[in-house]
């Protein structure tokens, strides 16, 4: 319907040297694309065409890293998933009026490593 804004978003993959896509079938008319990472897409025109739904364009503000977080999964205070995204609405759960990325407020708990 349209309402859908993909931006904002930390991805992360805990292996290195990967072979297989991040993002899956992206569609434009007759045209299917995969992209290995989030710059790949950014490059593309599947990007340039988001730009009609989001004008940022899809996936603008998000980034490839670990989000470090902590044993109840929430995001280390000091690293990438802290800060850098888009306000989420008003009533979304647990909303505190911050931008971070990701639906938990980041944490002072010790952070895990994968």
């Amino acid at each position: 319907d349209g309402s859908q804004k993909h931006d904002g978003n930390i991805y992360y993959r805990s292996y290195p040297n990967a072979t297989k896509p991040f993002f899956f079938i992206w569609e434009s008319g007759d045209r299917i694309q995969s992209f290995m990472n989030i710059e790949e897409f950014k490059s593309s025109s599947f990007y340039r065409l988001s730009k009609r739904r989001y004008p940022p364009g899809f996936e603008n503000n998000s980034i490839e890293a670990n989000p470090q977080l902590d044993n109840e999964h929430r995001p280390n205070p000091n690293g990438p998933a802290a800060n850098g995204a888009i306000p989420l609405p008003k009533d979304w759960p647990g909303q505190n009026g911050k931008e971070y990325r990701g639906a938990l407020s980041p944490s002072n708990s010790q952070v895990l490593n994968y």
